[in-house]
This record gives structure tokens, sequence and C-alpha cells, in this order.
């Protein structure tokens, strides 16, 4: 009986050896797999833009076309300047048009500094001043981006001769699963163990291997740099930092609930999500609802305010595509002209100093607008519209 224990506990040792020596070879594999990617990365996917350094480190900007405002734009929190280039090509007719890339996201390098909006805020005041670009700009945000365009006026409300909200997150959704109070989520530093997981995945090549299997639906070159930013070292441990710190961001949006005469537009996907889990259409059509109150509410805030426009057929991600980007550029358009002629920024929100916002539809054609709300009542779309 002795003999057969001491050959079990032998046997199961000499398993474990064997396991862990696996898992190492699998690991190393991995390692040299992503390494060999990363060299050929640097040759195969060029950035379209300069590098920027802006003291700690470098930012990818890519500007196109001639002239002032200048348009920033801000992607959301799992993508970075090559989201833009649809709008971008409309934008560069009329302007400076340029997307950037966040620390540790597409081919920018990654950065000291935390992933909440003021360190977005003060990254990217850094960069236009490296990059002399001229200010007042006008700011282009999409969903975080968007969020990160309202923290950034709050910090440096003369900078900005526009801002096009496209998306942005409510604060209270941003906040749905975090249960502490404002004092604990303005504490949050730095993102904890999830970044460290994410950062030793892209390590050992599984992030590059999941990356093939997204983006499916995208144009072959913006499928193959999407799949090669999400690759990158710094990448997933970046997208992962900025959803554990939103909580943090949503605070600091919060505090911004003034923005004066700020030439302001909202822009809202009509079909931004749908049901989740057990949620059912009605469940959407309520959150719909809700967030399109926000949206006009966030529009009033400023005595320039202008929407919500609701871009009809679009989704959170398609409202950057090709099949809207004029109806997009348009609205963006008219900021760049009211910048151009002193601030003018078409018809203001009506209501009194702080107005509600009026809920426009985008046009199907031309990039017009037609209201929907006038005056609280409903106004029934023209046939075909």
């Amino acid at each position: 009986m002795g003999n057969l224990g001491s050959r079990l506990r032998r046997w199961i040792f000499r398993a474990l050896r064997w396991c862990a020596a696996l898992v190492i070879a699998i690991c190393l594999a991995g390692a040299v797999y992503q390494s060999l990617a990363l060299r050929h990365d640097r040759t195969a996917f060029p950035p379209p833009g300069r590098m920027v350094d802006i003291g700690t480190h470098r930012l990818h900007l890519w500007c196109r076309g001639s002239g002032e405002p200048v348009v920033l734009f801000d992607a959301g929190a799992g993508i970075w300047s090559i989201s833009w280039q649809p709008i971008q090509d409309e934008l560069a007719r009329h302007t400076t048009a340029c997307a950037f890339d966040r620390s540790g996201l597409g081919w920018s390098e990654a950065g000291p500094g935390a992933l909440d909006g003021m360190s977005a805020a003060r990254e990217l005041r850094q960069l236009m001043e490296s990059a002399r670009l001229p200010r007042p700009f006008v700011y282009v945000g999409h969903s975080l981006g968007a969020d990160f365009g309202q923290v950034y006026f709050g910090a440096y409300p003369k900078d900005l001769a526009g801002l096009v909200l496209i998306d942005p997150g409510a604060p209270n959704d941003l906040l749905e699963d975090f249960h502490e109070d404002r004092a604990a989520a303005l504490k949050i530093a730095r993102c904890g163990p999830k970044c460290a997981v994410a950062w030793l995945a892209t390590r050992l090549g599984v992030t590059r291997l999941a990356a093939k299997m997204v983006g499916k639906s995208l144009p072959p070159t913006l499928r193959a740099w999407y799949r090669f930013g999400l690759a990158q070292p710094a990448a997933a441990a970046t997208i992962v930092g900025y959803l554990e710190l939103l909580p943090k961001t949503a605070y600091q949006v919060l505090a911004v609930d003034n923005y004066r005469d700020l030439p302001l537009t909202v822009v809202y996907s009509e079909k931004t999500r749908r049901p989740e889990g057990a949620e059912t259409e009605r469940d959407v059509e309520a959150w719909h609802a809700r967030t399109l109150d926000l949206m006009r509410q966030l529009a009033g805030r400023s005595t320039r305010g202008r929407g919500p426009v609701v871009v009809g057929g679009a989704t959170h991600g398609s409202v950057l595509a090709a099949e809207h980007a004029r109806t997009v550029a348009a609205e963006i358009e008219r900021l760049v002209e009211a910048a151009r002629n002193g601030g003018r920024a078409g018809p203001r929100a009506s209501g009194g100093p702080r107005p509600n916002g009026v809920m426009m539809q985008a046009g199907e054609t031309g990039g017009g607008f037609r209201p929907t709300h006038e005056n609280g009542k409903r106004r029934e779309p023209a046939p075909g519209g």
C-alpha cells in the first residue's frame, strides 16, 4: 500500500512538472509571437500622421486640410484616430481637421498620467501646445471622448470655439456599477489588477490573437488598422483603465454645469443601444427617452446650445461611419462657420437664460435638419422622412 501511494505521488508530481513546463512553453511562444509581430507592425503600419513629443512621451496627431479654426477629434474609450476618417475626409475640405490618439492607443506611446477626464484634458492641452495648433479650436468628441470634451471646457474654457458632443456618456450611466460616493470616486488614481492582467495578456500574444476575431464588418484598411492597434503593448490595459476610472470621469463631467455662450451641439444616434440581458424593447425605449431628455438638458447649458440632433438609423458605432459622415460633418461645419463669423452659430435654444435644447432630426439629404419638437409639441415628420 505504501509503495502504491509513493508511486501515485511521484506520478502526480511528474504530471504537474509537465503541465508547468507546457504552460511556460506556451507563454514563451506567445511572448516570442508578440515580439516578432510588433517588429512587423512597425513596417506594415507606419503612423499616418506625425509623432509629437509632449515632454514625457510622444502622441500621434493626424491633421489634414488647412484653415482655421482647427477641428480636433477625440474618440471613445476603445478606439482612436482611425474612427474619424470618414468625417475627417469631409471636414478637411473646409478647414484643418485633426484626429489624435490618446496615450497608449493607436500609434501613441503610453504615458505616465492617469486615465480620467482631467488627466486627458491636461495631456491634450500639452499636445496642442507642442504641436503649435492654433486656439481656440472646435472640439468634437464621441462617447468617452465627448465626456472628455466637457471636462476640457471646464479646465480650459477659452481654448474652445465650439463643442460637438456625439453620444456622450451620461454620468448616471457611467456611475451605474459604482456604489460609493463622490469622494471615493475622485480618489481613484490608477487601474488595479485588471490592467495588470490586460498587460500580461498582451505581452503573451493573447490580445493579438483575440483581435483577429473583431472588426469583421469594417472596411479592409480600417479593419487592419483596428486589429493592429488592439495588439499594441499598452492598448488593452489602457482601455481597461479608462473603464476602471469612469466613476472619476463621471464626477468631473458633473462639475461642468454651465457652458456660457459656447456654441454647443449634441448629436445623438437614433439606435444607440439594443436590449441587453433581460431587458425588453420597452426598457430600451424608456432608456432612450430618459437619455434624450438628458441630452436636451446638456444642450440647454449653453445659450448657443443645439440639439440633440438625432441621426436617423445610426448606432453608437455607425454614427461615425461613411453612411452618416455627411450628416455629422454638416453639424460640425456649422460651428466652424460660427467661429469664423464671431460666434454666431444659428438659432439658439429656446427658453430662458439656461434654456432647454431643441431636439432636431438629421435630414436624410443635404445635411439639413428639421425640428421634431417645437414649443413642447411634437410635429409629425413629412411623408417619407
